[in-house]
């Protein structure tokens, strides 16, 4: 990340998976979800460092809303 190292719990080597995921040309947004699943992390530690990376200014959360159920939350990098 170039800014220090990151804060406990938070591990370099995962977020940089994470980041990845969040710079991949081929989607726009993703959720906890789609970095679990590409990753092989849980939904839990992807959705942790998504919110990392949002309180860092990394990344711009926006929802969906379905029908049930809370809103799911989807992720860009910021200035997208």
């Amino acid at each position: 990340m170039g800014t220090g190292a990151p804060p406990k719990g938070i591990s370099e080597i995962t977020l940089s998976l994470v980041i990845s995921e969040l710079d991949n040309p081929s989607r726009e947004e993703v959720s906890a979800v789609d970095v679990a699943r590409s990753t092989g992390m849980s939904t839990v530690t992807a959705r942790r460092y998504l919110r990392f990376l949002a309180s860092i200014g990394r990344a711009e959360v926006s929802c969906r809303y379905g029908k049930v159920g809370a809103p799911e939350r989807l992720y860009r990098r910021c200035g997208s």
